[in-house]
């Protein structure tokens, strides 16, 4: 008995309907039995299925014969690609998927892939204390915070450093060194090798008579060397630097930025890092800075090391009874947070 074949079309629709209107799956196994749900995901061959009854089900896909579905995939074959496919799509590339997600679960499994890969702060907070009495009653407390966070394109730095060093003799108290130091660096990749980059920084030294000297800057640099032991890299620029010191008239002038950096891994457990910057006067001509900053760092723990840092500020025009040069020599445990970079 041949059925009609409008009679046949009216069947065929009254089965697909509902999953175009209502999103809803239906799987079909070899045994016969229907599932009516949501398909999830296919992945080691095992179709996720919701059922509309039955809840979670693990169904054989090899046993599975025909699906009927609204919705588009995510699949990956063996040969490496991702691609969307219908439902029908699916069971021609039957022996070839690795995975299948549906639009909702692959949206869920990026998220997840975000978040975990997501930047996050990572850094390293320093701390040296030293204290003697007797003869001469002296304490010196320094610090220092490094924080940053790091994309493929773009990269976020943050510093804070202080010095604070008081001497009492014979009743006297003198304060040696009060210097406060901070700034923020945006470097930002254009290349494999190039970069750009824009900085702040912030510095306070009465020892010095300078209230705060405020600089910033822009320009290019490139990495020379960028491997999981040694890096370098080279910068150049422009600032604008303005200095208010107690002893001398308000300063501001255009600078040039001439740099390089570079950090060296040796073995597993020491680490040195060192950064030079020449910052020639374009307004004062014959003027210059220099700034030079390195540390020896050697790890007790994952989470902890012992550092030695040395930081010159050198400035060719001090104001009226200040130096030119201020070196500085701290060391203490360095404590490190966030993943390793």
């Amino acid at each position: 008995m041949r059925f009609p074949a409008a009679l046949y079309r009216g069947c065929l629709l009254f089965l697909v309907l509902p999953v175009a209107v209502f999103g809803i799956d239906q799987v079909v196994m070899k045994n016969g039995d229907r599932y009516s749900g949501r398909i999830e995901s296919i992945e080691g061959g095992k179709l996720r299925f919701t059922a509309e009854y039955a809840g979670s089900l693990n169904l054989p896909w090899d046993a599975v014969s025909d699906i009927v579905s609204g919705d588009t995939f995510v699949l990956r074959t063996q040969l490496g690609g991702i691609e969307s496919a219908t439902a029908e799509r699916l069971l021609a590339l039957r022996e070839q998927i690795i995975w299948v997600r549906n639009s909702v679960e692959q949206d869920r499994v990026l998220r997840t892939m975000e978040l975990a890969n997501a930047p996050v702060w990572a850094g390293f907070g320093d701390v040296g204390l030293s204290l003697a009495r007797g003869n001469a009653d002296t304490s010196t407390l320094s610090s220092a915070l490094s924080a940053t966070r790091s994309t493929p394109r773009n990269k976020i730095g943050l510093t804070a450093s202080s010095l604070y060093s008081r001497a009492v003799r014979d009743g006297e108290r003198l304060t040696s060194a009060n210097l406060r130091r901070g700034g923020f660096r945006w470097d930002r990749n254009f290349g494999p090798r190039a970069f750009s980059f824009v900085s702040g920084d912030l510095e306070h030294n009465p020892i010095q008579n300078l209230r705060l000297r405020s600089v910033i800057g822009v320009g290019l640099g490139r990495h020379l060397i960028r491997n999981q032991r040694h890096t370098f890299d080279l910068f150049g620029g422009g600032t604008y630097n303005r200095e208010d010191f107690t002893t001398a008239d308000l300063r501001t002038s255009g600078e040039g930025l001439f740099s390089e950096a570079s950090t060296h891994k040796i073995g597993n457990t020491f680490q040195l890092t060192q950064r030079f910057i020449f910052f020639p006067n374009f307004t004062q001509r014959g003027e210059y800075r220099m700034t030079f900053d390195g540390s020896a760092i050697t790890a007790i723990r994952r989470w902890l090391s012992w550092q030695v840092t040395v930081g010159n500020r050198y400035i060719s025009n001090p104001p009226l009874g200040a130096l030119p040069n201020d070196l500085l020599l701290t060391t203490g445990f360095r404590v490190t947070f966030g993943p390793k970079q």
